[in-house]
């Protein structure tokens, strides 16, 4: 009988067992029988092995060691992380000056005359509610300034700009206030709001702080809210304020000053990674300016406007006046990796209300434009330029509008060009419009609109172009 029948069999069926030792020694020679009477089916029984056990301690060795470098892999770079850390803070910082970490740059306040005295706020507003301490001062700055400004530097100068126009009726100076929210108290001494007066005729306000924290800075949190007031007239005439210029890093601008309450002659509102918003603003001259953030809004312009930001889109709705003589009005859009969406409305303060000089120039890349102008006064000259890549561009023009075009884009894709010739003369004079086309079938196409017969007069000029995507122009 063979050896594997023998493990089929109980202990009471086997023959009597021999010494381990001789059994061992007769295992391959000696094989038991099976009595069918009293067993009549066969049974399997494992019988326990020494050497299996010996193997499960193996292989459970293994796998706990296995276990143990995987979790040594995972854990290691954490804890390599945390030492390193804690190394840098307990060898490092020791040997970096306290004092120095949190020294203003003086630079940033030699020309302070007077220092702020903070006033603690008992009821915060709800957007302030959040820290332990709020406190705020004011200062006045004269209208019949040569410059008016505000300007913030420092790792603590941060929060929100807001221009309004709920000033003292009849008053003649612009007010300045600053609430400052923080939750430690001596985050007031690391901090330095104060009047500058750089020279005769220059007033402002700075915003000041440590340009460097000491390690670790997790808990200097604060916050600043700064508002602009300007004072409605006596006369309910615009007031006017000669030049103002804010030049705010990391806050963002809320502005609301519609044309018949404030004018400015010169503006410039200057930020990094906040939003501009404007609800209403009305300037001679302005320059609007961020980067990794949105600008949008409704403005006015009667000689320049510059809207410009990286990486974030402009969504502007404009009005440009001309008193239709040499000077074009314009008006510069420009950023990159975003769309740009604009209304420019063309108005002419002549005295007959036509013509007018006007330029725009929008720019982005990979993102499309859609510049839109729906009014636009009988004679004006517009020089219109939309350049953006790898994205679809629609310029829709008065049907006013009178001059040459040029639409390019990359092979493979064919400008498309909307004129309504039919559209009534907006003279009166019963002229006829006129759109004529060139290589409507490349993408590369030129042409013309005009009203006949033609009156001797300028001409705007239109050039859109992108690459990898259509162009839709209407006429």
């Amino acid at each position: 009988m063979s050896e594997e029948t023998h493990h089929l069999l109980p202990p009471s069926s086997r023959s009597q067992s021999p010494s381990p030792q001789h059994a061992a020694d007769q295992t391959e020679h000696t094989a038991p029988t099976i009595d069918s009477s009293t067993h009549p089916r066969p049974v399997l029984l494992i019988p326990a092995s020494h050497h299996g056990r010996k193997n499960l301690r193996i292989w459970a060795r293994i796998g706990l060691l296995v276990c143990g470098i995987s979790t040594l892999l995972l854990v290691a770079p954490v804890v390599a992380k945390y030492l390193l850390l804690l190394s840098f803070e307990q060898t490092l910082v020791p040997f970096r000056s306290e004092q120095s970490e949190t020294e203003i740059d003086a630079q940033f306040t030699q020309h302070c005359i007077q220092n702020a005295t903070w006033t603690d706020v008992s009821e915060p507003p709800s957007n302030l509610e959040s820290f332990s301490h709020v406190v705020e001062m004011s200062y006045d700055l004269p209208l019949s300034a040569d410059l008016l400004y505000l300007t913030g530097r420092g790792a603590l100068s941060h929060g929100k700009v807001r221009i309004v126009r709920d000033g003292a009726r009849g008053s003649r100076s612009m007010a300045v206030h600053v609430s400052l929210a923080y939750d430690y108290a001596h985050m007031l001494g690391r901090i330095k709001v104060c009047l500058l007066r750089p020279q005769e005729g220059y007033h402002g306000v700075g915003v000041f702080s440590p340009t460097d924290l000491p390690y670790p800075a997790r808990k200097y949190r604060t916050h600043f809210d700064v508002t602009i007031r300007l004072p409605p007239d006596a006369d309910s005439l615009p007031t006017l304020v000669k030049r103002f210029e804010s030049d705010m890093p990391l806050f963002s601008y809320q502005v609301d000053l519609p044309g018949d309450v404030a004018l400015f002659d010169h503006l410039s509102l200057s930020t990094t990674n906040k939003p501009i918003i404007v609800k209403s603003l009305a300037t001679n001259t302005a320059m609007i300016q961020t980067m990794n953030s949105r600008i949008e809004g409704t403005f006015s312009t009667s000689n320049y406007l510059t809207l410009r930001t990286l990486s974030a889109p402009i969504r502007a709705n404009v009005r440009l006046f001309n008193a239709n003589n040499s000077q074009q009005t314009q008006l510069w859009m420009r950023t990159s990796n975003s769309e740009i969406n604009s209304t420019a409305e063309l108005v002419s303060t002549s005295a007959n209300s036509t013509g007018g000089s006007f330029k725009v120039h929008a720019r982005s890349s990979n993102a499309p434009l859609d510049i839109f102008t729906p009014v636009a006064p009988l004679g004006h000259v517009l020089d219109l330029t939309a350049e953006t890549s790898n994205a679809p561009t629609f310029v829709s023009l008065h049907s006013t509008w009178e001059g040459v075009f040029h639409l390019l884009t990359s092979p493979f894709f064919k400008p498309a060009v909307d004129a309504d010739v039919s559209a009534p003369d907006p003279s009166g004079n019963r002229r006829r419009r006129r759109v004529h086309l060139a290589n409507t079938n490349t993408n590369d196409v030129q042409g013309y609109a005009e009203w006949t017969p033609k009156e001797r007069r300028a001409e705007g000029q239109l050039r859109v172009v992108t690459s990898n995507a259509p162009i839709h122009v209407t006429l």
